[in-house]
């Protein structure tokens, strides 16, 4: 659209409200129209733009629905001096309501940093850990699980979310009654199939014993891994019986008769496959894997 102004046809911007002297020599009439032109094209901008009654923005309103009755501008008009017979639009670009934005809101505290030892994953992660008490041998009528390897497994989605990335340390809590001769623990690439295997030490050996008074922890290992799939720990026991905890969301337990606490695929489901899955899920001996935060 051109107009006739006092300086010749000019340029027209479409989201342009009448100026001067440029549109000086518009009639009342003609200056409506544009104002009302104006309006619409830049309700119907391809850009981003606010309306600036209630912040709502062309990105999640579609500005051809998005209305306010006249009752409503004119109570907003009234509100900010704009006078009835004055030009003006609800509809501003993002620069022309940013002069005028409300103030943004405080932002919201940062997380808690955490430092020292903390749980990456555990039992009852709601409440205190615990374990329901001795597991029975899987096999009877052997007495305990002697000369068998048992595997628990967390997959991911029970790993502490603000502790995915394991820290400078790791360290695992043990309970139960029994010795073993190697462990280990590692993250976990698929369900039953470890990435890695760490070997853990107990004061110093290989080979740790947790008798039913408490927990047994093993020595720190100098680094930490990542837990985006979760973690495994496979223990071969030469004495006694782990503690359980039954039915713990997200938690697997998985074991095989001699000594394969090293193997890292403990997949249940391939042909020939010497592990055996217990039901209902649940820990075996694995009270929590902590890694420890510096500050």
């Amino acid at each position: 659209m051109t107009l006739l102004t006092t300086e010749g046809p000019a340029d027209f911007d479409d989201c342009q409200n009448p100026l001067y002297p440029r549109d000086a020599a518009l009639t009342e009439d003609e200056k409506s129209a544009m104002a009302r032109d104006c309006s619409m094209m830049r309700a119907l901008s391809p850009g981003e733009i606010v309306c600036i009654i209630d912040q709502a923005e062309t990105e999640h309103d579609d500005p051809i629905t998005h209305v306010h009755d006249f009752q409503e501008c004119m109570d907003w008009r009234h509100a900010h001096v704009i006078g009835d017979d004055d030009p003006w639009t609800y509809w501003l670009t993002y620069d022309e309501w940013a002069d005028i934005a409300p103030p943004l809101p405080p932002l919201p505290p940062p997380p808690p940093v955490v430092v020292g030892w903390n749980a990456r994953a555990r039992t009852n992660p709601m409440g205190v850990s615990y374990m329901d008490g001795i597991m029975a041998p899987p096999v009877p009528p052997q007495p305990n699980w002697a000369n068998l390897t048992v595997c628990t497994t967390v997959d991911a989605a029970h790993v502490h979310p603000l502790l995915i990335l394991g820290g400078t340390s790791t360290r695992v809590r043990l309970s139960g009654n029994f010795t073993t001769l190697e462990a280990y623990i590692g993250p976990l690439q698929a369900p039953w199939i470890a990435l890695e295997l760490y070997r853990l030490t107990f004061g110093g050996s290989f080979a740790g014993t947790c008798d039913a008074t408490g927990n047994l922890i093993s020595d720190p290992l100098s680094f930490g891994f990542d837990g985006s799939h979760g973690f495994m720990l496979a223990m071969f026991l030469t004495a006694g019986s782990p503690a359980g905890k039954t039915f713990e969301p997200g938690w697997g337990i998985s074991y095989a008769g001699g000594n394969l606490a090293s193997m890292l695929n403990k997949d249940p489901t391939i042909v020939n496959s010497p592990w055996h899955v217990l039901s209902g899920g649940g820990s075996a001996a694995l009270l929590m894997v902590e890694g420890y935060y510096g500050p």
